[in-house]
């Protein structure tokens, strides 16, 4: 599954995680804020989000963004909100228990409190439950930040 390529996060120009963004900060009673190098990481996401990828690259993506810092606030949040709505359709033939585990992982990796070995080993735990029969062959560790600029 880690290796599987789509556009995973095509549905998701800049624009629109900003708007996740203003969301959360509107719920939070905050004013959203960006930071000097939101431009930046608007230009390297912008480059790649529409790209095809593996979902393992698809979140080194999102990992790579939420450690620039482009906002103020939330910016952990507005990521993994963003990486809850790609991964639904992954999740969901998992059973709730097993999803909440999926999305918990994948949520820390993206904000850097899990490890792509731990990512690998519970995509791997669940790997016939998400009907994907072999191994994950995805590295142990992040992609580094010149592999998700690529096109």
């Amino acid at each position: 599954m880690l290796d599987e390529k789509r556009q995973w996060l095509r549905d998701f120009p800049w624009p629109a995680v900003c708007a996740i963004h203003e969301k959360l900060c509107a719920e939070a009673k905050l004013s959203p804020r960006a930071h000097d190098n939101c431009p930046e990481v608007e230009k390297l996401w912008a480059a790649n989000y529409e790209r095809t990828m593996s979902l393992r690259e698809a979140l080194d993506l999102c990992r790579h963004a939420r450690n620039q810092q482009p906002f103020v606030y939330l910016g952990d949040s507005t990521f993994n909100q963003l990486v809850s709505v790609v991964l639904d359709g992954v999740a969901q033939p998992l059973p709730p228990v097993e999803a909440q585990i999926l999305r918990n992982t994948v949520n820390h990796y993206v904000a850097g409190r899990a490890t792509g070995r731990e990512l690998k080993q519970v995509f791997r735990s669940f790997r016939k439950l998400l009907g994907t029969p072999s191994a994950e062959s995805a590295p142990a560790c992040a992609s580094a930040p010149q592999t998700v600029a690529a096109k």
